[in-house]
């Protein structure tokens, strides 16, 4: 027995070490909508909704977006203030995107186009405080607002 005694001691401490080590989960994402600011320079608001599932607060520097709605057109965006999401907590954040260079006729062509629903994939990168960097796909359809030109909810 003494001579497994100094590996059940590592194994021990191993365990001990693990079971003390923060849950990493990563914030949740979801798009809740896209409003415009000023349709023709194509500028809008996203709205996101962030979902803290751990019992840790985090400290995000900034938050990048980066929508694509269609092959040519994207829209890209970055928070400029940092925010605090308490542990367990939902917190709800808008920043500005704007059309990536796309031609005035093309962006025309794209804001009269018919249809109710618009396909997108939005990739998102949150970064800490303490340098530690997350991404996150998300696909899904944006739909129209009635009443609400280009006004698009998730």
């Amino acid at each position: 027995m003494r001579r497994f005694a100094p590996f059940l001691l590592v194994a021990g401490m191993l365990t001990l070490l693990t079971a003390c080590q923060p849950n990493l989960k990563k914030p949740l994402v979801d798009i809740r909508g896209l409003q415009p600011v000023a349709l023709q320079q194509g500028r809008f608001l996203l709205r996101l909704k962030l979902e803290n599932p751990v019992r840790r607060a985090y400290r995000i520097e900034s938050i990048e977006a980066l929508i694509k709605l269609d092959p040519q057109l994207h829209l890209r965006g970055q928070t400029q203030t940092p925010l605090e999401i308490g542990k367990n907590a939902t917190e709800l954040v808008e920043l500005e995107v704007r059309r990536t260079q796309l031609s005035k006729i093309l962006w025309t062509a794209f804001i009269n186009r018919p249809g109710e629903a618009m396909p997108y994939t939005a990739e998102i990168t949150l970064r800490l405080d303490g340098g530690k960097v997350w991404k996150q796909e998300i696909k899904g359809k944006l739909y129209k607002v009635p009443g609400k030109p280009w006004h698009l909810r998730g």
